[in-house]
């Protein structure tokens, strides 16, 4: 008996220490959050109150222009008007995102001109404080910036001067490469293809508006919600895999309500 209880003190004892470096754990790693500096010329990553990385548009620029060439096969440009210049990013948009278990910064930069923006996503690891530049341009602004739960990937909307939601684009982390973009083109024929098309519609001239979009964890896919044909309808809403494969309709909403057509 004395051996049996013995075997349950020390049992409590290291569920104990257990609970109690958990709780440790908890305390010491404070959640991360970002704040922007002189209007976005700078971006701090901050623990709690704590300053735990920072980094400057200048320190970008002169990244940029040293890796440039070795990112982009044929140079970003505005047509026949001028190439992107990496001197013309001037500050950091409004929408850094810390990845989920914060080991990653997404955030994004952007050169204007005629009535254009050209846009670029940025990743910095935490840990190295390595920067990573995705070899593909957006045409367009970028909206928030939304991880994938496994950290892999980054997702977001773009504004063009078309249209908010224009586009719909996915990143990814590892290989610093886009895994594909969504147009109003793709959504207008995908409606067509489930019986909500309209006969003899443009699909070049739908507008999108994407628009909520958030990763579903437990399938690993994309959801988000467009703009559809259907009169009465509030919204389609869509789910589509991480390499931009196997797009679904899901459902039709309806004007204020959240029945199922």
């Amino acid at each position: 008996m004395k051996k049996l209880a013995s075997i349950f003190v020390i049992l409590f004892l290291l569920v104990s220490v257990g609970i109690i470096f958990s709780s440790l754990r908890e305390i010491t790693e404070m959640e991360k959050t970002t704040e922007y500096v002189q209007k976005g010329e700078a971006i701090r990553v901050l623990e709690g109150e704590d300053v735990f990385f920072e980094y400057s548009i200048e320190e970008f620029r002169e990244w940029a222009k040293e890796n440039w060439d070795d990112i982009f096969e044929t140079p970003p440009s505005f047509g026949e008007v001028r190439k992107v210049d990496p001197e013309n990013f001037y500050r950091f948009d409004d929408n850094a995102a810390i990845s989920p278990h914060s080991n990653f910064l997404a955030l994004s930069v952007n050169d204007y001109a005629v009535a254009t923006s050209i846009s670029f996503i940025i990743v910095i690891d935490l840990n190295s404080e390595e920067v990573s530049l995705v070899g593909k341009e957006n045409m367009g602004g970028v909206q928030s910036l939304h991880w994938s739960p496994d950290e892999n990937y980054i997702a977001y909307i773009l504004d063009t001067a078309r249209a908010q939601g224009d586009y719909l684009s996915v990143d990814n982390r590892e290989n610093m490469k886009k895994e594909f973009t969504l147009s109003g083109e793709d959504i207008s024929n995908a409606l067509t293809e489930n019986g909500d098309g309209e006969d003899g519609a443009s699909h070049l001239h739908f507008i999108p508006l994407f628009r909520e979009v958030e990763w579903r964890e437990e399938l690993n896919r994309l959801k988000f919600i467009t703009n559809g044909y259907t009169e009465g309808c509030d919204g389609v809403r869509w789910s589509i895999d991480p390499q931009g494969r196997d797009l679904k309709m899901e459902e039709k909403i309806k004007k204020n309500t959240e029945e199922k057509q």
